[in-house]
């Protein structure tokens, strides 16, 4: 057994097992987080069932002192790269994943849940307008970027519970076959929101941020979009 980095003491964290029975990745966590994290994996659990690429757990524990343990089956994975095989791969992917989500039966529970953390982002912006709140170090950065920006409250005929938290650790594209799983629906919970919120991430996490050549970044960047156009059947962005 490995214990993998995290921020917590022992035995909170993840861990990775490998015995006869198989390789596995653990996750423990303690009582005040089992609820969150048990919806949404029923969520992950419903979105796999219904053929998306996505990680949830085959069994849950609990363990005499009182913390809950997730096992997963453990994916030798790597990070997705910026060129058009991994973005097509992934256009697919979180095509498939939206198909999913449609129509689950927490989404009006997701919907009210996400109304309420937008409320609360627009409150923390407004506190750091007036110049209260806690900034860190960039506070003027900060304060600059909220004044050009605010929170969408307007929704769209297209809303749906999304993933909303795909960064490049949240999308683990397969060692051997390069097929991507998604994984850590935490955030899909409070997430109310349009597809291409989920898309636009994917797109700047996977091809505008890289260091690699323009030309390879825009080749990532719409082979990505061509790829979840030609699997939904909508073309989530027109320019």
């Amino acid at each position: 057994m490995w214990r993998l980095g995290a921020a917590v003491d022992p035995p909170l964290g993840h861990y990775r097992v490998v015995g006869p029975a198989g390789n596995f990745f653990l996750k423990v966590l303690d009582e005040g987080e089992s609820e969150h994290q048990l919806r949404s994996d029923m969520l992950a659990r419903r979105t796999r069932d219904r053929a998306a690429p996505a990680l949830a757990a085959e069994h849950w524990r609990e363990t005499p002192g009182g913390f809950l343990v997730g096992i997963y089956r453990y994916i030798d994975g790597r990070y997705g790269r910026t060129n058009a095989d991994d973005g097509a791969q992934l256009g697919r992917a979180l095509a498939s994943l939206h198909k999913a989500l449609r129509g689950h039966p927490d989404a009006e529970d997701v919907r009210n849940a996400s109304t309420e953390r937008i409320l609360m982002l627009e409150r923390r912006r407004q506190d750091l307008l007036k110049g209260g709140g806690r900034v860190g170090s960039n506070g003027e950065e900060l304060r600059a970027l909220v004044m050009r920006q605010r929170i969408l409250l307007d929704s769209t005929d297209r809303d749906q519970i999304v993933h909303g938290d795909l960064n490049l650790g949240n999308v683990l594209f397969d060692s051997n076959t390069g097929e991507p799983t998604i994984i850590d629906f935490e955030t899909a919970m409070v997430s109310w929101l349009p597809p291409a919120a989920d898309v636009a991430m994917a797109v700047q996490r996977l091809a505008l941020v890289a260091q690699v050549d323009i030309r390879q970044m825009v080749e990532c960047g719409r082979t990505l979009l061509k790829s979840y156009s030609d699997e939904s059947g909508y073309c989530i962005f027109h320019n």
